[in-house]
């Protein structure tokens, strides 16, 4: 017997027609609970179909993520090293649940998802919008003993790795923006959102958290205020979200498991070769204002070097927004 919203969307996943009373029995409540429970699916951007006589269905069949399936795709290595994968239906947030736990537990080479979130942050204090299933939501956490020596460089080398990921399931070359946007076509597909609890000098936390659109809704992407996409429609088809997990799990335990010997110099060259915004004009909006100038290169820290009024600048990345301007400021 199902008896929560969970329950109900696990049901539709199918794709296929299901009757309120064969969902009322199934989940043991009455027909009234199963449209609230509908209506609360809805809410949250899920696309859904309903026809008089049929019942209702998902527009598409969905894939959920399930521990055993992430776990069986994972290499010996980061088997061995991974102290937990949990998986949710809703969190507010799986980067603010690891930071909770960092309170009296270490989350060292934990991983948490969510199928929903109901307030994933993006950048600054922007929110990371997706619907159910509609996306990937995973964070995870990292120890160091001492504070790598391009710590703020991390963000850039986990988007490099991020692309690494997605081109070892389709041949589509996803771009990166600083600091931590990854790209199709101009418009946004995913990024990376890192918070750190200890000293620069010593000993540090991590957590680093990813959001990657999958399959986005019409309806939800029509809120965005910027341009965005998804896998499906840069691949041609939705690909296995416990696959993807698993191969970026995979990575970025590797990633993290050498930074502090390597850092960013193994992942320089590659995010030049992918960033977008090198050569560009831009604005950059910062907490005391926005400046407008062009952009130059990253140095070895991750820091942004832009030419603001024929004098060069370095910026990091904190809470930034980069915006590229195709009118010539010169």
């Amino acid at each position: 017997m199902k008896v929560s919203e969970s329950g109900l969307f696990e049901i539709l996943t199918d794709g296929q027609f299901h009757s309120g009373q064969e969902l009322a029995n199934c989940m043991g409540v009455s027909r009234t609970a199963v449209w609230k429970h509908l209506a609360s699916i809805r809410k949250k951007g899920v696309d859904m179909v309903a026809v008089r006589g049929r019942g209702y269905r998902l527009s598409a069949p969905v894939e959920l993520l399930d521990t055993k399936k992430i776990s069986g795709y994972l290499d010996a290595t980061t088997a061995i090293t991974l102290q937990d994968l949990d998986i949710h239906y809703q969190l507010d947030s799986t980067n603010r649940l690891l930071r909770d736990r960092l309170g009296n537990n270490s989350i060292h080479a934990h991983v948490v998802c969510a199928e929903y979130q109901t307030e994933g942050r993006g950048r600054g204090t922007n929110l990371w919008l997706t619907a159910p299933a509609a996306g990937l939501c995973l964070s995870l956490g990292w120890h160091f003993e001492s504070a790598p020596k391009t710590l703020s460089a991390l963000s850039l080398a986990a988007g490099v790795v991020l692309t690494e990921c997605l081109a070892e399931i389709a041949p589509a070359t996803v771009r990166l923006k600083w600091p931590n946007d990854l790209v199709y076509a101009g418009a946004k597909l995913g990024g990376v959102l890192i918070e750190s609890r200890g000293q620069l000098a010593g000993a540090i936390d991590l957590i680093i958290g990813i959001g990657i659109n999958i399959d986005m809704p019409p309806g939800l992407a029509a809120n965005i205020t910027q341009n965005v996409t998804d896998l499906t429609r840069v691949f041609g088809y939705r690909p296995s979200r416990n696959l993807l997990a698993a191969i970026i799990i995979n990575r970025m335990f590797r990633l993290l498991g050498n930074y502090d010997r390597y850092g960013f110099e193994s992942y320089i060259d590659k995010w030049r070769e992918l960033d977008i915004t090198r050569g560009s004009n831009a604005i950059l909006h910062q907490a005391g204002g926005s400046v407008t100038g062009h952009v130059v290169d990253i140095d070895e820290y991750g820091f942004l070097i832009m030419s603001v009024d024929g004098t060069m600048s370095r910026f990091s990345s904190g809470d930034l927004s980069l915006r590229i301007i195709n009118e010539s400021i010169y």
